[in-house]
C-alpha cells in the first residue's frame, strides 16, 4: 500500500524559534503582594508588618522587601502569633 501524501508531508512546518531578549534574572526582591504570598498572609499584614519594623523594605518607587528580609522575619518570628500584634496596632491608628 501506498501511503497518502498529507499536507504536512507537502508542506513541512516551519519552526520558529522565538528570541527572548529578557535575561534570566533572579529576582532579589518581592513586591507587597509577592511577600504576602510567600508568608501566606495578605498584603495589608505585611504592610502593617512594616509600619511596625518586623520587616524591612526599600521603597524604590514602590514597596520592595528583599528576599533575604522575607527569610530572617520568618526565622525570627517562628512560632509566634502576631495577630494580636498587628490588631493592637491597627486599633492605634484608627485613633
Amino acid at each position: 500500500m501506498m501511503e497518502m501524501e498529507t499536507l504536512e508531508n507537502i508542506f513541512p512546518k516551519k519552526v520558529v524559534l522565538k528570541r527572548n531578549n529578557k535575561r534570566n534574572i533572579e529576582k532579589l526582591t518581592y513586591s507587597v503582594t509577592e511577600a504576602a504570598l510567600a508568608i501566606t498572609t495578605n498584603p495589608q499584614n505585611v504592610k502593617a508588618l512594616i509600619d511596625m519594623g518586623y520587616l524591612g523594605c526599600l521603597k524604590i518607587g514602590e514597596i520592595r522587601i528583599p528576599k533575604a528580609e522575607v527569610n530572617r522575619f520568618l526565622n525570627n518570628y517562628m512560632n509566634q502569633d502576631l495577630a494580636s500584634e498587628i490588631a493592637k496596632y491597627r486599633e492605634e491608628r484608627k485613633k
